[in-house]
């Protein structure tokens, strides 16, 4: 018996964007494979024993789904050519996962650095609720992350041109910026079952957001950022 090929998808992102939360979500519809793993992560137990074409062959190579995919990061679908040129002749259908406040994106970006150093003991994913950071944070640094991750997701919709893409934004998905639910948002999951060609259902996850808190709770210096932001091209975002 000769078994039908699933359709590919892949959804590619920044960082601090909800994508992991997104992929649990996903990996739970009965006819998707979405690898819940960082697949292509240099620590992933796939990457231990095979290249990056491997760790996609293997993806794409799942049985009895009607979608499989994955998760890329930026860095890791336009960066790295070997897998850029993999997708490229796959052509898969994209979810292009972004978010609205770079601002708050920024903050979390910038706590994970932090995290990763030992200097916060915030974590990069929870299945619990966490506690404000209330960390202080260069001004100037937060508008340089906002600005980057700006041009960041402008460079990405250029290298999509004329793929299948179905934008999604991280307060689409959860409800609004400081959301922490259970379940995809009804009409956002709609979207993504209609785009990707399978049946609506319920798609959650269990990881809670690690920063759902104001800008304010979480920045102890929140006034000099603030101060920045409102100098800068970023002031709508600036918050009260």
């Amino acid at each position: 018996m000769t078994i039908p090929r699933a359709r590919p998808a892949v959804i590619i992102t920044g960082w601090r964007t909800g994508g992991t939360w997104l992929t649990h979500c996903l990996s739970n519809h009965p006819d998707i494979f979405c690898a819940r793993a960082e697949a292509l992560h240099s620590e992933s137990l796939y990457r231990r024993w095979a290249t990056p074409a491997q760790v996609l062959d293997f993806v794409y190579g799942q049985w009895h789904y009607t979608v499989n995919m994955c998760k890329l990061t930026y860095a890791q679908a336009f960066r790295d050519r070997p897998v850029w040129e993999y997708m490229t002749r796959l052509k898969p259908a994209v979810i292009h996962l972004v978010r609205e406040d770079v601002v708050r994106q920024a903050v979390s970006m910038i706590l994970l650095k932090m995290h990763n150093s030992g200097r916060t003991a915030q974590p990069a994913h929870s299945l619990a609720e966490t506690t404000p950071a209330r960390a202080r944070l260069d001004p100037a640094m937060v508008v340089r992350y906002a600005r980057n991750l700006t041009a960041a997701d402008r460079s990405a919709r250029e290298r999509l041109a004329g793929w299948r893409v179905l934008e999604l934004t991280y307060a689409e998905m959860v409800g609004g910026e400081g959301k922490s639910p259970e379940y995809m948002q009804k009409r956002a999951a709609e979207r993504v079952c209609a785009f990707l060609g399978v049946p609506y259902v319920r798609m959650g996850s269990r990881l809670k957001a690690v920063n759902p808190f104001a800008l304010g709770e979480t920045v102890a210096n929140w006034a000099e950022v603030r101060a920045a932001l409102l100098a800068s091209e970023f002031r709508e975002l600036a918050g009260g």
